[in-house]
């Protein structure tokens, strides 16, 4: 018997799929980024606020990084 392992990634903007063969835990693909937003709360520090986590294809990236070049300068 032989098994195959395969992970399979989603683009969480934009639903494009990854598949690629081994086990590579919670890892994006090379290439791919994982993008997480903190929004501290009331209270000390960030323990009563909240994340958020998207992993983004390179597309995604760039269309975001487009994004940030013309608000951060």
């Amino acid at each position: 018997m032989t098994v195959e392992v395969k992970t399979h990634s989603t683009c969480d903007c934009c639903g494009d799929t990854v598949t690629r063969l081994g086990a590579e835990n919670d890892c994006p693909p090379v290439g791919w980024a994982r993008l997480r937003l903190s929004i501290r709360h009331e209270g000390a520090g960030w323990t009563r606020g909240e994340s958020h986590n998207w992993d983004l294809c390179p597309r995604c990236i760039a269309r975001v990084q487009n994004l940030l070049a013309g608000v951060v300068s």
